[in-house]
């Protein structure tokens, strides 16, 4: 058994090892991948993986010679034309690591077309040592005339499995859902429509495997027929989870992705039936059917089964239960849009069924009564279609304006298989069938589409003042949300230096960011703007609006210039970098703040005033589950997320230090400082974490706090009550600046002081658009900020929020808010793409 056990290790490490090595390769060609994980070093585990892949690749070619040199088929020589495909095999795979050793492959991934044709060669072994397996075994294997009576055990298979899950992760949600808030019916309710969910998912996987059980028994050899048609279905499965949950989730979609999808799928399966094949060899005895076989046991095998089998049954439960607990808990923090959440729900479905499944089939008595589970699936279903279909009228809360319907989506934020079910079986909630395709054929603009870039000039006729100029300080801290900031929110009280300098300085309370995600948000600080929908339209200068004036007015500028400012600023004579030898994603509010006061210290010319811009990291979701997610300090912070709270207390007094700095140096009343964010997180609201493909309200909301000389702030008029948006920092530089008067459109950002309140009448709009920095998300700001319309085509699903408050829940749109609201954003997207000279993709 011990031989079994490592045969199976070997082989999956091998084809393990080249699955991830080929979605290693497919992530360096989507863009958003690219930029955050190849070059933003999201996950630095991943750069070391690109480092040591030659070394394992020559590892993985020991373990599969090995395996083959001892796992032979049974009783009989290799033939000649198998003994060609096992050596052609073995040179393939020298030759390719003597490549991946000279030419270092993944270390040199571009976000090109070359990264996805080594995506796709990466499959290539695995595919290679499945057809080993099936040009040697299938004859081997002795397969029944006739398959198993099954349908009753794969019926019991089904319920029960369906209850054990609905059991487990509602568990499971109620230590994370402290944020739901939820009574007694309420809870029973959430709990009573999951088990229903659920119930209906698993029922529809047993009609499919009764179906498929059916048509295998047309064939002379049905057992061999219902195991190629389980693997079979096993790849369209695995297709689509591709193309709906992963390839949403990284926002890639068009021919390619369904290729890439075909392809990776049929190499899964591929590889699981060869690795069925092998194992039979060490199990012999007559194949009676092919699902349990796909399962890696068969009759022969159950034969040999200990007594009490529902022991083993059990602790496998309890351990499947511990497993599964683990990985709710530590996807949530680190995902993409539920993608790794999702991933691992489908796995534990998976193992509960065969559990299940395998129990099923140790019963000695194996009753017929295929009319009967079939009547008992169909009634689910139609029970399912009458709930859903009038869970509007369905009573749940006693709260005013909660109904039935957001409970639910509040509740499935928690429960991540309640969600996947809900998710794939909601409609599309579009009013226009092919509006989500349009949002989709619009975002993330693909490199291999050109696309020139535009001259963009906030003025008119644009030189040199000549003046004197302030000083300018721009900290931008990622992932910095508002309410967590005193001047914000009376409750805090972990940002005392913020909040001395809010006192000093004009407080925005409205202020957002156009995009969620910084991918887009903080090129648009620079550019003053909103941008195409591309990462990145190159060669970028001529948008940036914001070099184009510290070049003109020779500012002496220090800048973090992070994986992205690398791409969107480009060094000129009088700019010197920050944090240059260190990584983007360790970039450290304390560290820059006292590098640049070195850098001040040092002296600088009277006639050259200072510009600095860092970006730091501290905050980032993924820099504080890197750290372990834990508080850096000891104190008490309520209601607040401790390792986001604690970490913030830390910077607070680094900002508070540098403030200091400025004004013993007497620069502070001779500079403009600029604290904001490029956009906020989510801190378990609704069980969401982080950010990326969403614009919750939490995310969008950002704090900014500009800080004047008094000469200025004496003279110009500022309204803090007004919408604000990060890009409006840039425009309002240049008209402190003197360059004015600052253009008007629609999609560039309007000068915060003006020397007259009437100036700022026109700049003023009714509907802003807003934007996923990396997906298919978009939004619609209105009501002087009091409300987000959002329509998501990864979710397929629009929504609204209500904010007026704190409050991060939403409701589902409307019929006719979706009619208004879906052709209001067409219109923008399209006006968008024809102010960068693009033509919209219909």
């Amino acid at each position: 058994m011990k031989r079994v056990g490592w045969f199976v290790a070997a082989r999956s490490a091998f084809a393990g090892f080249f699955l991830f090595t080929s979605i290693y390769c497919l992530l360096a060609y989507v863009p958003f991948t690219y930029q955050q994980i190849h070059k933003g070093g999201l996950l630095p585990w991943l750069g070391t993986f690109a480092w040591m892949h030659p070394i394992l690749h020559w590892l993985m070619l020991g373990i599969v010679m090995f395996s083959m040199c001892v796992d032979r088929p049974a009783g009989a020589r290799v033939t000649a034309p198998n003994r060609k495909l096992r050596l052609g095999f073995l040179v393939y795979l020298a030759c390719s690591g003597l490549v991946m050793m000279t030419t270092l492959v993944l270390k040199r991934l571009e976000n090109d077309i070359g990264s996805y044709i080594w995506s796709l060669l990466m499959l290539l072994p695995v595919i290679w040592l499945a057809a080993i397996d099936w040009s040697e075994l299938p004859e081997k294997v002795e397969w029944a005339p006739a398959t198993r009576e099954e349908q009753w055990p794969m019926f019991q298979a089904a319920w029960q499995s369906a209850l054990f899950l609905a059991l487990l992760y509602t568990a499971l949600v109620y230590p994370r859902g402290s944020g739901i808030d939820w009574s007694l019916p309420e809870g029973l309710f959430a709990a009573g429509w999951s088990a229903a969910s659920h119930l209906l998912a698993l029922m529809l996987v047993f009609v499919l495997l009764n179906l498929l059980t059916a048509v295998a028994g047309w064939f002379s050899r049905p057992p061999k027929i219902q195991f190629l048609f389980c693997h079979l279905l096993g790849a369209m499965v695995l297709w689509a989870v591709f193309r709906s949950i992963v390839f949403g989730g990284i926002s890639f979609t068009g021919w390619k992705a369904n290729l890439y999808a075909v392809c990776f799928s049929f190499s899964v399966t591929a590889y699981l039936s060869g690795l069925c094949l092998r194992l039979y060899q060490r199990q012999g005895g007559t194949v009676d059917s092919g699902l349990s076989f796909s399962f890696w046991f068969s009759a022969h095998e159950l034969e040999r089964t200990v007594a009490r089998p529902w022991v083993r049954a059990a602790l496998a439960l309890a351990g499947l239960a511990s497993i599964t607990f683990v990985l709710a808990v530590e996807t949530s923090k680190m995902d993409w849009n539920y993608l790794l959440q999702k991933l691992a729900v489908l796995l534990t479905w998976l193992l509960a069924f065969r559990l299940f499944y395998r129990y099923a089939f140790l019963r000695k008595a194996v009753r017929s009564g295929t009319g009967l589970c079939l009547l008992a699936a169909l009634g689910t279903l139609a029970g399912y279609r009458t709930l859903q279909a009038n869970q509007r009228h369905l009573f749940v809360s006693a709260r005013k304006g909660v109904t039935s319907i957001q409970f639910l989506e509040r509740y499935s934020g928690y429960d991540a298989s309640f969600k996947l079910i809900r998710d794939a079986l909601s409609p599309s909630q579009s009013s226009d069938p092919n509006f989500y395709r349009f949002l989709t054929q619009n975002t993330n603009i693909p490199r291999s589409v050109q696309v020139d870039p535009v001259p963009i000039n906030l003025v008119e006729q644009f030189a040199p003042r000549g003046a004197e100029q302030p000083n300018i300080f721009i900290i931008t801290i990622d992932s910095l949300r508002r309410d967590y900031l005193s001047p914000y929110n009376s409750l805090v009280d972990f940002t005392p230096e913020v909040e001395k300098f809010g006192r000093e300085s004009c407080v925005f309370e409205n202020a957002f960011s156009h995009y969620g995600g910084t991918g887009l948000s903080e090129p648009s600080i620079w550019v003053g703007g909103m941008l195409l929908h591309k990462q990145y339209v190159t060669p970028f200068s001529p948008m940036n609006t914001l070099e184009k004036l510290l070049q003109a007015e020779q500012y002496r500028a220090f800048i973090s210039r992070d994986t992205i400012l690398q791409t969107v600023v480009t060094p000129w004579k009088g700019m010197a970098e920050l944090d240059e030898n260190r990584a983007t994603m360790n970039y450290d509010l304390c560290s820059s703040l006292e590098e640049l006061e070195g850098r001040l210290g040092a002296g600088t010319p009277a006639s050259s005033p200072v510009f600095a811009y860092t970006q730091p990291q501290n905050i980032h979701i993924s820099v504080m589950n890197r750290e372990g997610g834990k508080p850096v300090s000891g104190e008490n912070y309520r209601q607040f997320y401790a390792p986001y709270a604690s970490r913030l207390r830390r910077m607070d007094g680094c900002f508070g230090k540098f403030i200091r700095f400025l004004k013993e140096r007497g620069l502070y009343d001779k500079s403009i400082l600029v604290l904001t964010a490029d956009h906020g997180d989510s801190l378990g609201e609704e069980g969401r974490w982080g950010h990326a493909y969403t614009i919750y309200p939490e995310i969008i909301r950002i704090p900014l706090i500009i800080h004047l000389p008094p000469a200025l702030r004496q003279k110009y008029y500022f309204n803090p009550k007004l919408v604000t948006f990060s890009t409006d920092i840039t425009p309002s530089l240049y008209y402190l600046l003197g360059h004015r008067p600052v253009k008007k459109h629609e999609f560039l950002g309007r000068p915060l002081f003006t020397e007259r309140a009437e100036e700022q009448g026109p700049y003023r709009q009714e509907h802003y658009l807003i934007a996923s920095s990396y997906g298919a998300v978009y939004g619609i700001l209105s009501g002087d900020g009091r409300q987000l319309y959002v329509s998501d085509a990864v979710n397929y699903k629009d929504y609204v929020f209500d904010l007026s408050g704190f409050s991060s829940s939403g409701a589902p749109a409307s019929t006719s808010m979706k009619a208004e609201y879906e052709e209001l954003i067409r219109e923008k997207l399209q006006q968008l793409a024809k102010f960068y000279g693009f033509a919209a993709v219909e």
